[in-house]
């Protein structure tokens, strides 16, 4: 069952027809839709080329950091240190060897259309 809601954006109760409907009306949903979108440029307008870049280069030394930890922590343990490689655009990481047939075979190549590499 549906229980009753309120519009956020004129404050009136409401039925909702359906259980994603947010707004009263087709007018208010305009309204929410419009504000959400000059939210979200006004937002995007706030961050700097240089803040995006600084952002950028500190993930990357995050991501470079827990690929470290993690790589001692296999060679720790005495497994193999994972590789990754990038074929085609989709990033394959191995562990050693596996048994397998031609879907195990490296010199197979993999579509980049798969949702399983993603």
């Amino acid at each position: 069952m549906i229980h009753d809601r309120t519009c956020p954006e004129c404050g009136k109760a409401f039925t909702p027809t359906n259980g994603s409907q947010v707004c009263c009306s087709d007018e208010c949903k305009a309204a929410r839709r419009k504000r959400q979108e000059t939210d979200r440029h006004r937002f995007r307008d706030r961050i700097t080329e240089e803040a995006f870049r600084a952002e950028r280069k500190e993930k990357a030394r995050r991501r470079a950091e827990f690929f470290a930890a993690r790589d001692a922590a296999f060679e720790k343990a005495g497994l193999p240190i994972p590789k990754i490689e990038i074929r085609n655009g989709v990033i394959i990481e191995r562990r050693g060897t596996c048994v397998g047939g031609a879907a195990f075979n490296p010199t197979v190549p993999i579509s980049t259309k798969s949702y399983y590499y993603r």
